[in-house]
């Protein structure tokens, strides 16, 4: 009887110390969720402030910016510096959306965030001009969630440059060469190095 009795005592206190460790798991995985989501929220306000700081520190691109913004006349390498820089800001929006999609960002933080972009797009018929012809090749997601917060209503009839994954872009007559460096494949990512190269 008295070892029965021990048995059952030590099962009782192994299943409570198992409890105990899982009480303590659970805890440590939503303390490491919070670093998680303290580090991409870190990480989203310094693209921002990245991009920010690019056009306080450089005039001439804050020239150009304003001016392509608001649609205003730009030269060819304008044209680029603007569409590139352009690009890159929908890249920061397209990374903070993913985020926010896999729980990583505030709710109403988020929807703070869209409200800047719509007033930024309604501001802006130049950046909203190259969100009609490049929001192919970002993922469908964003486009579905924020497209309407960066003048989606504006791209009607306008067709996005698509690139068919593993198929060279080509230079035409019609296809101004500033868009070659816009798109590498389907999976949307800028390209950088080779941009140049294309154009030359």
């Amino acid at each position: 009887m008295n070892l029965d009795r021990l048995n059952r005592w030590l099962s009782l206190v192994a299943n409570v110390g198992v409890l105990c460790g899982l009480v303590v798991l659970v805890l440590e995985l939503n303390q490491n969720r919070d670093i998680v989501r303290a580090q991409t929220r870190n990480e989203v306000a310094m693209g921002f402030i990245d991009l920010a700081g690019l056009i306080a520190t450089n005039p001439q691109l804050a020239n150009v910016i304003r001016r392509g913004d608001a649609g205003e006349e730009l030269t060819i390498d304008e044209q680029f510096q603007h569409r590139r820089f352009t690009l890159a800001t929908y890249r920061y929006y397209e990374s903070a959306h993913y985020q926010y999609r896999q729980g990583l960002y505030d709710e109403v933080e988020f929807a703070k965030q869209k409200e800047a972009w719509r007033s930024y797009a309604a501001r802006s018929p130049g950046a909203v001009r190259i969100w009609c012809e490049v929001r192919g090749v970002f993922s469908p997601e964003f486009v579905a969630d924020v497209g309407p917060s960066l003048g989606e209503e504006e791209c009607k009839g306008t067709s996005s440059t698509v690139v068919p994954p593993n198929k060279p872009l080509k230079l035409t007559a019609a296809a101004p060469a500033v868009r070659a460096a816009e798109v590498d494949t389907q999976r949307g990512s800028i390209t950088r190095g080779r941009s140049l190269a294309a154009i030359r």
